[in-house]
C-alpha cells in the first residue's frame, strides 16, 4: 500500500503553521504552485540539514572501527546513524507534542 508523505505531513504541518493550512477546497493557481514549491525546498533543505548528524555520527564510527575491524565496521556505523535518527524523530516529536498542546482549537477559522 503507498503512503502519500505529503497527505502524512500535512496534519503536521496544520500544527507548527496553521496559516498556511487550507481547509476543504484545494488550493490552484500560482499562488498554491508558489507555496508548494516553497515548502518542498523548505522540506529538502530540512531534510539535508537533519540527515547531516547521523551521516557524522556514522563517518566517525566507521574511521574508528575501520582499522581494527576492517568492513565489519560498516554494521556499528548503521547502528550509530540509526540511533542518531532515533533521537532525532524522538526530539522532533517532543517538539510537535508541545507544540500542539499550546495550539487553541478556537483559534483556527475555517
Amino acid at each position: 500500500m503507498y503512503v502519500n508523505p505529503r497527505r502524512r505531513a500535512t496534519p503536521r504541518a496544520a500544527v507548527l503553521f496553521p496559516g498556511w493550512v487550507r481547509i476543504g477546497t484545494a488550493a490552484s493557481g500560482v499562488e498554491a504552485l508558489g507555496q508548494r514549491l516553497l515548502s518542498t525546498t523548505a522540506f529538502l533543505v530540512l531534510l539535508c540539514v537533519m540527515l547531516a548528524a547521523p551521516l557524522a555520527a556514522s563517518i566517525l564510527a566507521f574511521q574508528s572501527l575501520d582499522s581494527v575491524t576492517g568492513d565489519w565496521a560498516f554494521g556499528p556505523a548503521f547502528l550509530a546513524a540509526l540511533a542518531v535518527l532515533a533521537l532525532e524523530g524522538a526530539l522532533l516529536l517532543r517538539q510537535l507534542g508541545r507544540a500542539l498542546e499550546r495550539m487553541d482549537p478556537g483559534a483556527i477559522s475555517r
